[in-house]
């Protein structure tokens, strides 16, 4: 069975790291690489103890250390691998977060836990570039992927060119598709920004991670068609996704060529 997707793993026994962690590092490596994917059930410990002829303990103290380490979960007797790849498509692309977790082969949906109208402070203006004293419709929605909480979104909207938005968003509308239908405006940029981050009690208690557990911050500003800015948005996400991207050497090469020659003339 998956069994023989430890084959590459190599238990050193004369290494002064424990057997267990040479065997969680070893796991975590696999599960970046996507050799277990999300929610893919692990080896069960004694098949795993076998195969390595070591102690069943040593192999349940390395799981352990997975689940505490949030790269895997416990559920229904199984340990089952937590990391998914989310940010490839929603980071690096232009994509709706909705879509972006169907790509993932998952079925998104959405709730909200906050809607209100605030108005823009000067502490506000700084970060978000909305105007001060402009109204803005805020929401606060988590978003699911087989019911999985994934992300938090704070977005905020602005009510001149929105109004009335608090009445037709509904947990089953994606706000950009409200966007579209229902005021024909069009996201067509989005400049994002990724930062790491300590997860807080009333978030942490979302993702169901330790107060503390490091996560993933986003902000967003978002413009149409008409180069008008559509929305600020703040996202978060527990440490259990990680994303890929491909790099073009010769882009990298050719940058770095140029950045010396610039240099050179300093």
């Amino acid at each position: 069975m998956n069994i023989q997707k430890f084959s590459h793993i190599r238990i050193d026994r004369r290494s002064s790291l424990p057997l267990y962690l040479q065997l969680s590092n070893a796991i975590k490596s696999l599960i970046v690489d996507r050799v277990f994917h999300y929610q893919e059930p692990l080896p069960a410990i004694d098949e795993v103890a076998a195969f390595f002829e070591i102690d069943p303990d040593v192999v349940t103290k390395s799981y352990q250390q997975l689940v505490f380490d949030n790269y895997v979960i416990f559920n229904d007797g199984s340990y089952l691998a937590y990391q998914y790849d989310l940010t490839a498509n929603f980071i690096t692309e232009l994509i709706k977060l909705y879509d972006a977790i169907k790509m993932m082969g998952l079925t998104p949906s959405m709730k909200t836990l906050i809607q209100t109208t605030i108005k823009v402070d000067q502490k506000f203006h700084q970060k978000s570039k909305f105007k001060k004293g402009e109204s803005l419709f805020y929401i606060r929605r988590v978003y699911y992927g087989n019911e999985t909480p994934l992300i938090v979104l704070d977005t905020y909207i602005p009510l001149e060119l929105f109004p009335n938005i608090e009445a037709i968003l509904t947990d089953e509308k994606p706000i950009y598709d409200v966007f579209a239908i229902n005021y024909h405006r069009f996201v067509s940029q989005s400049k994002r920004l990724l930062a790491v981050v300590n997860l807080p009690k009333d978030l942490s208690s979302i993702f169901k991670v330790r107060t503390g557990t490091a996560g993933y911050f986003v902000t967003s500003l978002t413009y149409d068609q008409h180069h008008k800015q559509v929305d600020y948005t703040e996202g978060w996400s527990s440490n259990n996704y990680v994303f890929q991207t491909e790099v073009n050497l010769q882009e990298v090469k050719s940058s770095y060529v140029h950045l010396n020659q610039d240099l050179g003339h300093l």
